[in-house]
């Protein structure tokens, strides 16, 4: 509720005040005004990311009035969002709204009711914004981004841009809304805002005030001792992903991982071998592709079905970090479920030239590709798999050859990639020793 809303009545009431609970937030404003300091932190601050979008393309913003346009986009945007909410926060289960698609095209055919605004280059969709008027304001609402563009920070680009747009409205304030520490880079001042909540039964107020307490009470503990609040979630929502994973295991897939686990803490060593394969040494033959290339809507519906592999959060993190890097996901869906994928790194979008921690530099001319997983049975799916990323490999520009690391007990993958072409260099070993790294 605004501050202008009287709520005394819900504190001091001798009836209501045993059945609601008030809690006061800072909510962060943007003065919008002629849009002039928008256009120079544009111009003094951002131009060179500007400058490198516009290398790929035409960069433009557009306002969306026709339902049929954000509809167009909607499924994308939505899919941009999820897999950033499942890989930062750790929304393992994401509730489908069905509706949400259709509540956002309706209020978009009523006038001033939807602020939407698509960021492309060229036909791409970098980043998309849907806010809300409210009087003389606008609030912000939904706000989402393309991984694959993310090294530009299309999203701040988005915000600015967007209050350009609205000083042509004449709107004097763009209201950030309460909640999220990355709103602070934007709010240029702050006032408080009200959240009511009330309950029809006293004993549900007692229980939801009493937890609160506790939570705050959690809040001053941690902070005593200098455990920030973002690290604290961080941690519990990590034991619920990994209670999510491993309560859809069988038994007897825990039983064996934790046997395995345990020889491993005692004794293991571990042979990686590199293969490599040149593309001028491949003979060109069609395949059918059985994969989908960078498909946001495959990653979504990962699950872990084997102990080895990584919780939901985990592997979200990591496919975020991928292709905000600018690899490249392979993925097949069957029955709703991500059965296979694989990754391809290009060289030059490798932060580190060392692979998988091992003395190993992968020459610049090179592309390397990893994290092969499929649940299908028989060696079909992953051989037209791995020739399909191959063909890609190719017509990376300068690329000469791919490499691959493939585990000594990985007979099946051994083989493929022998097939495809790739021939052995050499390997390395790791070596685990009463739960201590020896050698490398």
């Amino acid at each position: 509720m605004l501050p202008t809303v009287p709520v005394k009545w819900a504190v001091t009431d001798q009836r209501w005040s045993k059945r609601c609970h008030v809690r006061t937030l800072p909510r962060g404003l943007m003065q919008v005004g002629n849009g002039e300091s928008f256009k120079e932190t544009l111009r003094k601050k951002k131009q060179s990311k500007i400058n490198r979008l516009k290398r790929l393309g035409n960069l433009h913003l557009d306002r969306i009035h026709d339902p049929e346009e954000l509809g167009a986009i909607f499924d994308e945007m939505m899919c941009f969002q999820a897999l950033r909410l499942k890989a930062v926060y750790n929304l393992a289960e994401l509730q489908e709204d069905r509706e949400i698609r259709s509540f956002y095209l309706n209020l978009l055919r009523r006038p001033r009711m939807i602020h939407a605004t698509a960021l492309r280059v060229d036909d791409k969709l970098v980043s998309a914004q849907i806010h809300m008027y409210n009087r003389e304001q606008v609030l912000l609402g939904r706000i989402t981004h393309s991984p694959f563009y993310a090294r530009y920070s299309p999203g701040e680009l988005h915000i600015l841009m967007t209050g350009i747009e609205l000083a042509k409205e004449s709107i004097p304030v763009f209201d950030l809304t309460p909640g999220g520490d990355y709103k602070d880079r934007y709010a240029t001042h702050y006032d408080e805002v009200y959240v009511i909540t009330a309950f029809f039964s006293r004993a549900q107020c007692i229980v939801y005030k009493t937890k609160r307490r506790i939570a705050e009470g959690f809040k001053l503990i941690i902070g005593y001792l200098a455990i920030t609040p973002a690290t604290a979630r961080d941690k519990y929502s990590n034991l619920l992903d990994q209670w999510h994973k491993w309560k859809g295991l069988k038994l007897s897939d825990l039983v064996a991982t934790g046997l395995k686990r345990l020889k491993t803490k005692l004794w293991e060593t571990t042979e990686l071998r590199v293969y490599a394969c040149e593309f001028n040494q491949i003979t060109e033959s069609p395949g059918n592709n059985t994969m989908v290339r960078n498909n946001l809507s495959d990653l979504l519906a990962y699950r872990p079905m084997r102990a080895w592999q990584p919780s939901v959060n985990n592997f979200m993190k990591q496919a975020l970090k991928n292709l905000e890097a600018g690899h490249h996901v392979y993925t097949r869906v069957e029955e709703n479920k991500l059965t296979q994928y694989a990754w391809m790194m290009e060289s030059q979008n490798l932060k580190s030239s060392f692979i998988d921690g091992q003395n190993f530099v992968l020459p610049a001319d090179s592309v390397f590709l990893t994290d092969f997983y499929t649940h299908s049975e028989g060696p079909v799916p992953t051989q037209s798999a791995l020739n399909q990323i191959l063909r890609d490999a190719t017509k990376v520009p300068n690329a000469q050859r791919a490499y691959i690391l493939v585990s000594g007990e990985n007979r099946q993958l051994e083989e493929l990639a022998i097939k495809s072409g790739f021939i052995y260099q050499n390997s390395f070993f790791k070596k685990n020793i009463l739960g201590k790294k020896v050698g490398g």
